[in-house]
């Protein structure tokens, strides 16, 4: 008799080891991306203005220096004055500008609140539409009514620049403005938007504008402070120089200096002349008799 056969369970299928499933890199949390992006957009908006404000008062320093030193009959380049030099100046004589700037500023943020408060108005639209045409017009009205006031006043300098940037300004404003009231009208517009380097230009010219008027104001600002020196000179210490050679100079103030010794002066010899610029208002030179520069001659 043949035995009976076992039966075999059916083995279970092979299970491969699960397999580690790769982790996403790891990056910022979307609340810290949004922070991030935050302050990234707040500094593109300070960084101009700063970067601007920065230039302006380095140029301006330079310029009012370079014009004050011209004045007095000096080369600025002997000054050797340094960037914190030029900008350190810039700031005693800028408190009046700025502070008419930071005024004219906050009026035009009041102003353009409540021309958006009367825009909610239909009535007032019309009225909003006529302004805002008459500012179109400022870049080319301004600069053409400012030069009969240029010729007619003494401060010719700073009447035609500060006429185009208010202008240029005033135009930009107007654009605005004329989207606004399209916006609330439901008026599609048909022009092409203005484009990046539509917004450049105008950056632009408005800061060449700037330039221009406070190179002109540094102009003013130097040559009144040389003034002021050259009315104050009684004031100021005075200084004999011991020379070997005369102050020869054809310069209005300054006085003939007597002949020359006829013995070449050594350099352990007595110096020939003494030169005394009588408080930088004129020089003059007289032989110093044999007597040598004690520490108390001024």
């Amino acid at each position: 008799m043949s035995r009976p056969r076992r039966r075999v369970p059916p083995r279970a299928p092979a299970t491969r080891p699960a397999t580690r499933q790769a982790r996403p890199p790891a990056g910022p949390a979307p609340a810290d991306a949004g922070r991030v992006g935050e302050v990234l957009k707040t500094a593109a908006e300070f960084l101009p203005p700063v970067t601007a404000a920065t230039a302006l008062l380095y140029y301006f320093g330079w310029a009012r220096s370079e014009v004050q030193a011209k004045a007095l009959g000096v080369d600025t380049s002997v000054l050797d004055m340094t960037a914190l030099d030029y900008m350190l100046r810039s700031v005693s004589s800028l408190y009046l500008p700025l502070g008419v700037v930071a005024a004219v500023v906050l009026g035009g943020m009041h102003t353009h609140r409540w021309i958006v408060a009367v825009m909610s108005k239909e009535r007032q639209r019309p009225r909003l539409r006529a302004c805002a045409r008459l500012l179109s017009l400022s870049w080319l009205v301004l600069p053409l009514a400012a030069l009969p006031v240029e010729w007619a006043t003494r401060l010719t300098e700073l009447v035609v620049p500060l006429a185009i940037a208010v202008g240029v300004v005033l135009t930009m404003y107007a654009v605005r403005l004329r989207a606004l009231l399209d916006a609330r009208d439901g008026v599609t517009q048909t022009a092409a938007p203005r484009s990046t380097l539509h917004t450049a230009v105008v950056g632009v010219l408005v800061v060449l504008a700037l330039f221009w008027e406070v190179s002109e104001y540094a102009g003013v600002v130097g040559r009144g402070l040389a003034a002021d020196v050259i009315g104050n000179l009684h004031g100021r210490l005075s200084v004999t120089v011991y020379s070997a050679k005369t102050c020869r100079s054809t310069r209005r103030g300054y006085r003939s200096p007597p002949s020359v010794a006829k013995t070449p002066p050594t350099p352990s010899a007595t110096p020939a002349f003494a030169c005394s610029n009588g408080r930088a208002a004129s020089t003059s030179c007289c032989p110093t008799a044999g007597r040598r520069p004690t520490a108390g001659s001024s």
